[in-house]
């Protein structure tokens, strides 16, 4: 079995931190606007996902994978009308 490193144990508080803070973000979104607004903008995730690991990481994104963006964000806008 692999050995729990501090960087590790850091990265994985991390990534627990910053999705509780996205549980939180999206509760207080629903209370305090309408609830379209706030999924439409929630299920921009995945999106936001692959364009940030083209942006840092330098991620080489195939054609599908640029298609797929495309019709997230076109899905979004229709929901948002």
């Amino acid at each position: 079995p692999a050995r729990l490193t501090r960087e590790m144990a850091a990265l994985v508080l991390a990534g627990a931190a910053l999705d509780t803070l996205a549980f939180v973000a999206f509760n207080l979104g629903l209370a305090s606007a309408y609830t379209s607004i706030v999924t439409a903008l929630a299920s921009l995730f995945s999106a936001v996902t692959v364009l940030l690991a083209w942006a840092i990481l330098r991620e080489r994104l195939a054609p599908a994978q640029w298609a797929g963006v495309v019709v997230i964000l076109a899905g979004v806008l229709l929901v948002s009308l």
